[in-house]
């Protein structure tokens, strides 16, 4: 499992979520279970975050 950081962005709000996961799909999918509902186009980034050695 990774560490994968969830930014949705719509209209004039972000929402930022950190989530682990096998893959950034699955990642993906539960930030924007997360997320509240909207029908307004959105941006999904997701990026893995690194590990503090």
């Amino acid at each position: 499992m990774k560490h994968y950081l969830i930014i949705l962005i719509y209209g004039g709000t972000r929402h930022v979520r950190n989530i682990i996961a096998a893959s950034s799909v699955q990642a993906g999918r539960i930030g924007l279970n997360t997320m509240p509902q909207t029908d307004e186009p959105c941006a999904i980034i997701c990026q893995p975050l690194r590990r503090l050695a």
